[in-house]
């Protein structure tokens, strides 16, 4: 943690350290018990920091990033040194720490509305539509009657089709007509499931389009996402490798809905072996979903670029 910390010293910018300095406090915490008496205990402890942070984040946002993260590497799971890290990392213009923050929130903590929201207002933030939308979606699911929440959805479900459907790329009003009418479609579809067998439905009938348009990437997006409701996981994330491979490797957007569908995989093995009361199948799908985002979500680790290392290893020898 020590050399991750000096490169974000040398180049606070270095997203990928950050992204190892938050797995290797991730396993850390996860391998000590920590009660909700503990963690305000610790709350208490850091308080002093806490304010100094508060206080820096107008006048000196990187600076009160930095001291942030040395709350984090005491607690990471403390939804108050979170918060105040997220602040920072928003003051420093650096959104996308943020969201690896309140991503740790929501996945291992609690997944709240205020954290939720403020996500999902994130992604907008840098653009990412369609994992804002999810977010709003799941927003919606605990504010059923919140007009707002309900607003933003819409909003963000606007845009999500105008990105996914490329409109900015068509060439007359004609492509526009048929990319909108195609993602409004396949929305209100997957919006009126209500039984397996119309789930079921909608996959043939997404198959049937995807026979008809191999090169939709939007068809075997959605043909995914339809099978990871009918709990088809291994289908859902074959189907989004063909996606990937089809796309180049380039698209980020499938790389992250098949994370998300291996840890809701996942997620619902656990809640199976918990059911059933099966001690040692649980205990090994916990650390496999542990271990899974350690990883970087599936994705593959890649070290300090050169430069970096040689600076660090001067870093050290001078201490």
């Amino acid at each position: 943690m020590d050399m991750y910390l000096l490169a974000l010293d040398i180049a606070p910018g270095l997203f990928r350290a950050r992204q190892f300095l938050r797995a290797a406090a991730l396993k850390k915490a996860q391998g000590k018990k920590s009660s909700v008496f503990s963690r305000a205990m610790g709350v208490l402890g850091g308080s002093g920091a806490i304010v100094k942070i508060q206080a820096n984040i107008k006048k000196k946002p990187e600076q009160a990033m930095r001291e942030a993260e040395d709350l984090l590497r005491k607690d990471l799971l403390n939804p108050t040194f979170i918060n105040v890290a997220s602040e920072a990392a928003v003051a420093a213009g650096m959104p996308e720490v943020a969201i690896l923050n309140l991503e740790l929130a929501r996945e291992h903590i609690a997944r709240d509305a205020k954290t939720i929201e403020w996500l999902a207002e994130l992604y907008t933030d840098v653009n990412r539509m369609h994992d804002a939308r999810l977010m709003y979606e799941e927003l919606v699911r605990l504010k059923p009657n919140d007009p707002m929440a309900v607003k933003k959805l819409k909003d963000a479900t606007a845009l999500d089709t105008m990105q996914r459907g490329k409109w900015n790329e068509a060439t007359s009003y004609r492509d526009i007509m048929k990319d909108s009418k195609q993602a409004t479609l396949l929305e209100q579809q997957s919006k009126a499931v209500k039984t397996a067998q119309d789930i079921d439905a909608l996959i043939e009938e997404t198959r049937r389009k995807m026979e008809a348009e191999p090169a939709n990437i939007n068809y075997k997006r959605s043909l995914a996402e339809l099978m990871t409701k009918a709990e088809r996981y291994d289908e859902a994330l074959a189907v989004l490798e063909q996606a990937q491979q089809a796309s180049g490797g380039a698209d980020p957007q499938i790389a992250r809905l098949a994370s998300q569908i291996k840890l809701d995989q996942i997620d619902k093995a656990i809640e199976t072996f918990k059911a059933a009361g099966n001690e040692a199948g649980l205990e090994e799908k916990r650390r496999e979903r542990a271990d899974f985002f350690v990883q970087g979500r599936g994705r593959p680790r890649t070290p300090l670029s050169e430069r970096f290392a040689v600076q660090i290893r001067v870093r050290r020898a001078a201490l």
